[in-house]
């Protein structure tokens, strides 16, 4: 029988530090989720990669493990207003069973990915986002031949996209990117707060 202690929308808080990131979150998956955990292999795909990124923006995910699949979004994305990865965050608000949590890839070892994993409250957090995501600027990027782009927000010259063969990466630009720097700090602490106000005991978040 599959188990399924981990379910809860409220998870424990604290940093948990660990030297095999797809390890504790592939536990969680089998704890979770119960179809397309096929999901995860995405998931693992594009933490992987992200791994040898410079900026440790384009280091950091909100991961979800739902009872149908898993989603893997780069935290900064997520509070972009209309983006994808925003309005697919926000579109499971009111799902019971969800577990949620910021993921920092600081190296890699061998195959094994070290990082710092933050579980937090889905529900109230996703309240967050939709009161604080930034508008769009544009998003910039570049295409799969190595050719760069910046182009206005879903206003892709195609003929040009495809003459490229396609989009390699994407990154969405504010108005501010310290603007959207000081929101991400913020969210953090929002995250840290549960664990701060128990710190009178050790907090305790569960091994995988």
């Amino acid at each position: 029988m599959r188990n399924t202690s981990p379910r809860s929308t409220a998870p424990k808080n604290g940093m948990e530090r660990t030297n095999d990131v797809l390890a504790f979150l592939g536990a969680v998956v089998r704890q979770n989720t119960a179809h397309y955990q096929s999901d995860f292999e995405y998931d693992k795909k594009m933490l992987r990669e992200a791994a040898g990124k410079p900026n440790a923006a384009d280091r950091t995910f909100y991961w979800m493990s739902r009872d149908c699949g898993t989603w893997c979004f780069r935290e900064r994305d997520v509070f972009m207003r209309d983006s994808n990865q925003n309005i697919t965050w926000q579109y499971h608000e009111g799902e019971s069973g969800i577990l949620a949590f910021r993921v920092h890839i600081t190296g890699l070892n061998g195959d094994k990915l070290s990082g710092e994993i933050q579980p937090f409250d889905y529900a109230e957090q996703v309240q967050r986002v939709k009161r604080s995501a930034l508008p769009i600027k544009q998003v910039s990027g570049v295409y799969e031949d190595g050719t760069p782009f910046v182009a206005p927000h879903k206003k892709f010259d195609t003929v040009e996209m495809n003459k490229h063969g396609g989009i390699k990466e994407m990154r969405y630009e504010p108005e501010n990117e310290l603007e959207l720097s000081d929101l991400i700090s913020w969210e953090h602490r929002a995250q840290d707060l549960p664990a701060k106000r128990s710190r009178k005991r050790k907090p305790t978040v569960r091994r995988y």
